[in-house]
């Protein structure tokens, strides 16, 4: 599970959690369920050094699975878009 979601279960009384998990896409780096054009601001204003991104985001962000999230990925990234 790329990223667990977990909030408390109001239809009951009991006190435990549930547990979801939420796959972002690959490019997803926005989170928000589709490749768009703000997944590219967002990887090249963190390119550039503007902004940070968490974790889940890094890993949607990797498009080429190389362990770096580097201007290849921003190409890869509008490849796709462009392809859509």
């Amino acid at each position: 599970c790329a990223l667990p979601i977990y909030y408390a279960d109001v239809r009951s009384d009991s006190n435990f959690f549930v547990v979801e998990c939420f796959n972002p896409q690959q490019g997803d780096i926005s989170l928000n369920g589709t490749l768009d054009v703000s997944d590219v601001i967002i990887m090249q204003r963190y390119l550039h050094g503007a902004v940070s991104i968490t974790e889940n985001q890094w890993k949607s962000a990797d498009m080429n699975g190389d362990g770096n999230v580097n201007i290849y990925d921003l190409a890869l990234l509008k490849r796709i878009l462009l392809n859509k």
